[in-house]
């Protein structure tokens, strides 16, 4: 980053009423009104690279705009740290690489499309930061032998 970039932001997260601003930013990237919910995302969204993340479950009737919110919200990320979904299959997190979801912001459209098992997945990264699966493993030589996979988040 150039360092006249990094002294920007630096000042804007000096100046007074940081999150105001935020939220002002927000409005302008297409979230009109919902200001409080709009900025309690923004919140909850920049946690993903903390220690301990927070999580968030947006409710609403049929076309109220959760996906948008959602969508906006994620954008205002680096696209890189987005994992986002429409559909889970079951144990397509229990497949991934062991660092496949660390650091990441892991957005779902639809919740309650999930299946059990991908939603027990999804709970125990929330919750515990890692998936533990005992599993057959093929060794370098083809033999089938007990492992474990890993997965972290």
């Amino acid at each position: 980053m150039p360092a006249t970039t990094a002294t920007k932001c630096i000042e804007f997260l000096k100046a007074e009423k940081l999150v105001q601003r935020i939220n002002k930013l927000i409005g302008k990237a297409g979230i009109t009104g919902e200001e409080t919910n709009r900025i309690l995302l923004f919140v909850i969204a920049s946690s993903y690279k903390m220690p301990d993340t927070l999580h968030a479950l947006i409710q609403g009737s049929s076309g109220s705009g959760k996906t948008r919110l959602l969508k906006i919200i994620s954008y205002l990320m680096p696209d890189e740290d987005v994992k986002r979904y429409t559909r889970v299959t079951d144990n397509s997190f229990y497949n991934q690489d062991e660092y496949f979801f660390v650091n990441k912001l892991i957005c779902f459209e639809d919740l309650d499309g999930l299946k059990e098992d991908a939603q027990l997945a999804v709970r125990e990264l929330q919750s515990n930061d890692i998936l533990r699966t005992s599993t057959s493993l093929k060794d370098k030589n083809g033999q089938i032998t007990g492992g474990e996979r890993i997965v972290r988040g």
